[in-house]
């Protein structure tokens, strides 16, 4: 689920980073399986290398993510970066 403070003129992209996957490949299965789910979430889904994506994200007046590991190595430099919501509530 999307977080519900988002601007209404949001576009939201989900990013499949070639670079990634070149190192930890995925089999076809899990690829699917997150594109379908990236494509219920975001109005576009970009796989490519982070070069490139990098170049796009960077004509855009803003940019924000959830903290991803998967795309630790190039998201600090794409996006200002909110942590993960907690998946537990906080127990004493």
């Amino acid at each position: 689920m999307l977080p519900a403070t988002l601007p209404q003129d949001t576009l939201v992209i989900g990013v499949l980073v070639a670079d990634f996957h070149r190192d930890w490949p995925w089999s076809e299965r899990r690829l699917r399986f997150v594109a379908s789910r990236l494509a219920e979430l975001a109005a576009q889904c970009w796989y490519g290398d982070a070069v490139a994506i990098g170049t796009a994200l960077s004509g855009a007046r803003r940019v924000r993510s959830i903290d991803e590991p998967h795309l630790a190595p190039w998201l600090q430099s794409w996006a200002a970066c909110e942590s993960a919501p907690a998946l537990f509530p906080q127990v004493d």
